[in-house]
């Protein structure tokens, strides 16, 4: 879980990266065209300024955004970390929660932290909270926040729903969200962990081997990934040869 400061921090580094940027292109323009200095001063400022005024938008809008769901927990973990009582004072937080937007943001989040934790069960039961009907409303949007809710819907409810042994629900939630899930194999491997073993699970086994082979040519899989990816490929490809 990140902090306020850590939202600050971000913006202001991306703020001092993209500003230096515009300075180094608006150099390479006056030097181009060999422009005056008052026009490359004035040119640079008012692009700056722009630009700090659209990244501002922005910044209010994710500090808001943090606050509605983290703001309320956050002392907590940074007091006790994921303990029993954080879990509950998240559960207890959740329930207050009434906008369905920040609901669906902030059951998801928790799901993470009880996937985190190894409580599959506790993260399928928080899975079950979450508006699903706002998901579907929202699946073909541009948004980066909108686009990371949906990723993170399917792919860890799928996941959930795998470590559980919920393999009907999981084989629906896989239907529905594959064409999303998809797009992200490339980029992030939890995706393409979660797929290769739902394929492994249901016993596609040359589908398995294909995703876990990937998954392992990523070369940056934590030990405990590397060990079980490489042990169900083995697995994976001696079924697939005594077909």
């Amino acid at each position: 879980m990140f902090s306020r400061r850590t939202v600050c921090l971000a913006y202001m580094a991306c703020y001092i990266f993209f500003s230096i940027g515009i300075i180094v292109f608006e150099l390479l323009v006056k030097v181009v065209r060999h422009s005056p200095w008052e026009e490359f001063q004035r040119s640079t400022i008012g692009t700056i300024a722009i630009f700090g005024v659209w990244m501002l938008f922005f910044f209010v809008k994710d500090l808001i955004r943090w606050q509605q769901v983290n703001g309320k927990i956050y002392p907590v973990f940074k007091r006790e970390g994921m303990s029993p009582h954080f879990f509950q004072v998240a559960e207890e937080y959740g329930k207050t929660i009434d906008r369905v937007k920040i609901s669906t943001h902030y059951w998801l989040n928790l799901l993470c932290y009880y996937q985190t934790m190894n409580q599959d069960d506790m993260a399928l039961q928080t899975f079950t909270k979450v508006d699903a009907s706002y998901i579907h409303s929202i699946k073909n949007s541009r948004g980066r926040w909108n686009r990371r809710l949906v990723k993170v819907f399917f792919n860890n409810g799928l996941s959930a729903c795998l470590k559980t042994g919920h393999l009907d629900d999981a084989k629906r939630l896989y239907q529905d969200g594959f064409p999303y899930l998809k797009k992200n194999m490339a980029k992030d491997i939890a995706v393409l962990d979660t797929l290769a073993e739902y394929h492994f699970l249901m016993r596609e086994y040359k589908d398995a081997a294909e995703l876990y082979r990937k998954l392992l040519e990523t070369g940056r899989l934590p030990m405990n990934m590397m060990k079980n990816a490489t042990e169900r490929l083995d697995y994976a490809r001696q079924q697939c040869m005594e077909k």
